[in-house]
């Protein structure tokens, strides 16, 4: 499994992680994971970069279908 959890991005501001989000890749496919955004930062669109962020590095990695489990 590990090698899987290798497509994670940090979003870091004053040299402090303030967000997350990572992607597991199993081929054409990929389960999003964990978008967060510490709680201070919210509502700055630090959520909607990391998520454009991982969905580019998805599709460079040539996923097609991206799931997310609640």
């Amino acid at each position: 499994m590990a090698e899987h959890l290798v497509n994670f991005i940090g979003l870091f501001r004053g040299g402090k992680l303030i967000g997350a989000v990572g992607l597991e890749i199993y081929g054409a496919a990929a389960l999003l994971r964990s978008l967060v955004v510490t709680g201070s930062e919210q509502g700055k669109g630090y959520g909607k970069q990391l998520y454009r962020a991982i969905i580019d590095k998805a599709r460079e990695a040539g996923v097609g279908e991206i799931y997310l489990l609640t």
